[in-house]
């Protein structure tokens, strides 16, 4: 196995200059480090993360725990925590809350925690977040002390639909998930829902209770299948918009209404939401909200930094800045 001295070996320094290097907590300079990661590289070496933590009386390991694993998010928060010295730990949890999901954190390998979208009940969150060190990004439960990052999908959605609603749409309609079992919300979702009826208010237009659709189970199918039973309606009757909280339920509802000849966006605009993988698959492309992922998780990892330092005063809520990416499903004219 190879080991930090054999690292200093190579680099031509000492062992104590590794760990400065490694540890990012002592001036090196650049000439130094650069041997030093030259080194680090050939040789394959891997820090022995557990043996550092107790060494040092601290703990620089972060543990990242999520339902869904987005690439972007994770680059920025490694990339991050690389930065400053931290390692990540990822635990996969896509049904929730499990004894295994924080067991890095309660056998003493990580001294923080991210959670990412975290498929659980709103009581057991805030029971987490009040037990450990927790920034919460993307969803998130607010509540007096807790730190979350994330974009404001209420202006997000209010945006968009009076985007909608300024080229002339009259009769909107809104699809999101619904809540999956009791004690669960969809927080993005009812904050996207919330959005959507703040700008039928802000122009005095009454929502239709039957053009709000909150699915269960979400999908792809219960997407489709919903707009199939709005297209049961005369055409002077059914939705000439529909707003969505996903790009996967804009998705299926681009292909429905092409699909029964049904001109998008003329006749029936459609918009979604993550400016994820679905929306460039649609044809026409998707007109969504595109979220800075990257920076989302950078971030969480430098409010989770400030926690684990004892820093007492940084900003606990943090909204990001989001773009309305304007395609074909809204813009005659555009792909």
């Amino acid at each position: 196995m190879v080991t930090i001295r054999d690292v200093a070996k190579l680099a031509g320094v000492s062992s104590a200059t590794v760990s400065r290097v490694l540890n990012n907590n002592y001036a090196v300079s650049d000439e130094r480090r650069e041997k030093v990661m030259r080194a680090v590289e050939e040789l394959g070496y891997r820090p022995n993360i557990i043996g550092r933590n107790l060494s040092r009386n601290e703990n620089r390991t972060i543990l990242v725990v999520s339902s869904h694993i987005d690439s972007h998010m994770m680059r920025g928060a490694y990339y991050a925590a690389t930065a400053l010295g931290y390692d990540l730990i990822l635990s996969f949890a896509p049904d929730g809350y499990t004894e295994d999901a924080l067991k890095y954190y309660e056998n003493g390998l990580a001294g923080g925690i991210i959670l990412i979208n975290f498929n659980e009940s709103d009581e057991q969150i805030v029971n987490i977040c009040k037990k450990y060190p927790v920034v919460q990004c993307a969803e998130y439960i607010d509540f007096p002390g807790s730190c979350h990052v994330s974009i404001d999908d209420t202006q997000a959605t209010c945006q968009m639909t009076e985007m909608l609603i300024k080229r002339g749409r009259k009769r909107l309609a809104f699809m999101a998930p619904g809540n999956s079992r009791q004690g669960i919300t969809v927080g993005y979702a009812e904050q996207r829902e919330k959005g959507f009826r703040e700008a039928l208010r802000r122009h005095n237009i009454v929502p239709n209770p039957d053009f709000i659709a909150r699915l269960h189970p979400n999908s792809y199918e219960a997407g489709a299948k919903q707009m199939r039973s709005w297209l049961t309606l005369p055409p002077e009757e059914r939705p000439d918009a529909v707003v969505c909280a996903q790009d996967l339920l804009g998705a299926a509802c681009v292909s429905v209404i092409t699909h029964a000849g049904i001109d998008v966006p003329r006749q029936i605009a459609v918009t979604g939401y993550d400016n994820l993988m679905y929306s460039g698959m649609c044809i026409p492309k998707l007109t969504t909200v595109a979220q800075p992922f990257y920076e989302m998780g950078a971030e969480s990892v430098r409010m989770l930094v400030k926690r684990m330092t004892g820093a007492e005063n940084f900003e606990r809520t943090v909204y990001l800045h989001h773009d309305i990416i304007l395609r074909g499903s809204t813009e005659e004219g555009l792909e």
